[in-house]
């Protein structure tokens, strides 16, 4: 870099005879060169001090400073720091938002919200009695329609429609029943808090309980005979075996129930429904209600 010459300060020495020294005095655009460089000198020394403030650790010369460069270290905070990891987002987080219940009459299910094709039509009752509930998965507005994206309790496992959210009544939970295969585990959560945990027996090689989500659609109590094969409560859902055409001449309908063999809990030896003691299912039983999510999964997932 090549600094710009600076004037001396004095004035030279008078020659000999007194005359009045000639000063010749430098051109106006030459003055103002040594202006500029003397603040362009600055200018450099202070973008040059700024950057190894900001960079300590940068290899290689330092770039003199620009505007461009100075805006960009102002803000050399921002730029640089790191975007937080989302957390992964629960996909069943909207189950239990909106659980529909029969007024009394039929309830049609359409396959697309709007209308369309009749998918299904669940007549007002269950198999055992109680008012046909539905657990939407989401929703939707068409023309001012609010529609439900329901399961639906038929087979096979996995069945859908839209129904009318203005034709039933429609209410919401915030609990959840988990359960998890490989470890034998049944969860209740609350506001997606676990509140209830408990060991289970799960279907049998050959009749595997069924993946998947349901719910809870016939709570039946057998407390007045607590040693039977259901023990003293069982939860119907809306889950089917796939390997067993019936039980007990009724639909193979995979329960939440209690048992009189609870050695075999923590095995996989039912048809396909989840057992449990008899104490624990009570207690499931009083934490739970008709539409309550049930989601199956083969495997607990890693926290």
């Amino acid at each position: 870099m090549t600094e710009s010459p600076t004037p001396e300060s004095g004035s030279p020495a008078s020659p000999a005879g007194g005359a009045e020294p000639t000063v010749e005095t430098a051109p106006a655009s030459r003055a103002r060169g040594w202006t500029i460089g003397a603040i362009a000198a600055v200018v450099i020394g202070v973008g040059a001090a700024l950057a190894v403030a900001l960079w300590p650790d940068a290899e290689g010369p330092v770039p003199a400073a620009t505007p461009s460069a100075t805006a960009s270290a102002e803000n050399v905070d921002s730029i640089a720091a790191p975007s937080a990891t989302p957390e992964p987002e629960d996909p069943y987080a909207y189950l239990g938002e909106a659980v529909a219940t029969t007024r009394g009459a039929d309830i049609t299910a359409y396959a697309e919200a709007g209308g369309g094709d009749v998918v299904a039509t669940m007549g007002p009752w269950s198999y055992y009695g109680l008012p046909t509930t539905l657990m939407a998965l989401e929703e939707a507005e068409v023309e001012g329609v609010r529609w439900l994206h329901v399961s639906l309790p038929i087979q096979p496992n996995g069945s859908t429609g839209w129904i009318r959210a203005d034709e039933v009544d429609v209410t919401s939970t915030d609990v959840q029943v988990r359960i998890y295969l490989d470890v034998h585990e049944l969860d209740v959560l609350v506001n997606g808090e676990q509140v209830f945990t408990t060991i289970v027996a799960v279907g049998a090689p050959e009749s595997p309980t069924p993946t998947g989500v349901y719910s809870v659609t016939d709570p039946v109590d057998f407390q007045a005979n607590p040693t039977g094969v259901f023990g003293a409560y069982a939860l119907g859902t809306s889950a089917f075996s796939e390997a067993v055409a019936s039980f007990w001449d009724g639909p193979p309908q995979v329960a939440m129930h209690g048992t009189n063999q609870p050695e075999l809990l923590g095995q996989d030896v039912s048809n396909g429904c989840i057992r449990m003691s008899s104490e624990a299912v009570l207690e499931l039983a009083a934490l739970v209600d008709l539409g309550t999510p049930v989601i199956i999964e083969a495997e607990r997932p890693e926290v």
